[in-house]
């Protein structure tokens, strides 16, 4: 059985909302909540967090803002190609927009891409 640690526990809570497009507000049903409160019963006392929507969403603003500040920094000054594309499916939009950025020292080039429901 894998080493279950709080950031993993947050790992998983993260995925569920992100990957398997699971709402926000699983997080806080009751079977959700049997489910992760033996592995939090076993972590020491200060790794302990709850894990709810409330602190799943606070930590995912945290890592899209430090992962938007990166790319700043990446793409500050540079002319850069945006693509930038909309679906919809089952009923909801979404806006997606890629860009990429070549770098003069290496070959490989550098994608990123980001989807927001509308």
């Amino acid at each position: 059985m894998k080493n279950v640690d709080m950031k993993y526990l947050l790992s998983c809570a993260v995925e569920i909302v992100t990957v398997n497009g699971r709402p926000f507000s699983c997080l806080n049903d009751s079977g959700m909540r049997k489910l992760l409160q033996p592995y939090l019963d076993a972590l020491p006392q200060s790794e302990k967090q709850a894990i709810n929507q409330k602190t799943v969403v606070s930590h995912i603003r945290e890592k899209a803002d430090k992962f938007t500040e990166e790319l700043k920094k990446k793409f500050a000054k540079r002319l850069i190609p945006l693509k930038i594309d909309c679906a919809c499916r089952k009923g909801r939009s979404f806006l997606g927009v890629t860009t990429q950025l070549m770098s003069m020292e290496t070959i490989n080039g550098m994608n990123y891409k980001a989807i927001e429901e509308i």
